[in-house]
């Protein structure tokens, strides 16, 4: 049987199981395999959708490897048949796939300079989120900001003022609060998959 006559085969067998399936439900025989053939042709596109995105990401026939312990080398088969006959019996061994074609590195670069666009938003937006809380006033603060807050605290007039109007103390105290800040927003972030 050639391999167009069995994927032939098992499709058929999978109409009819689904037809059986949707008649038990209550359809009737015809809608009932009418929506077991859509269900089946469904599912086939869906798979050949996955196809073209692996061989678009430059994915190859697999290879497989199994070992039986983490101590063990590594055991390479050239498919699931000679796996299978290579594990012996062992279910409970390691086994990975391997590509044997190289990666799309066209595709791949892409793909990182996407998540690098991102990543560089996101670090934007946790220096924004910084500096937008440095802006928060409450009514303890009589008026003033949570960063006027704090370069008042650790104003202490020495120097020459910096641009900002503050002395460099209390400018430095600014910039470093601002950045724990930042690092504390971007860690939480990094907990949820985040920058």
């Amino acid at each position: 049987m050639t391999q167009t006559e069995q994927n032939s085969a098992v499709r058929t067998n999978q109409i009819e199981v689904l037809t059986e399936h949707f008649m038990t439900a209550g359809y009737p025989p015809i809608p009932a395999r009418k929506l077991a053939e859509d269900t089946v042709a469904e599912a086939e596109a869906r798979g050949a959708a996955e196809q073209r995105r692996k061989e678009a990401e430059g994915y190859g026939t697999p290879v497989y490897q199994w070992r039986l312990t983490s101590d063990d080398n590594w055991v390479t088969a050239v498919d699931a048949e000679e796996l299978g006959q290579v594990q012996n019996g062992y279910p409970a061994s390691e086994t990975r796939t391997l590509y044997t074609r190289p990666a799309n590195v066209a595709a791949l670069e892409a793909r990182i300079a996407e998540l690098e666009a991102e990543n560089s938003t996101l670090k934007r937006r946790v220096i924004n989120a910084a500096e937008n809380l440095l802006s928060i006033e409450t009514p303890c603060m009589k008026g003033d900001n949570f960063a006027v807050t704090i370069c008042s605290h650790f104003e202490d007039c020495e120097g020459e003022p910096c641009d900002n109007g503050w002395h460099p103390k209390a400018t430095e105290a600014y910039e470093e609060i601002k950045t724990a800040i930042a690092r504390h927003f971007r860690a939480a972030l990094t907990r949820e998959g985040g920058v």
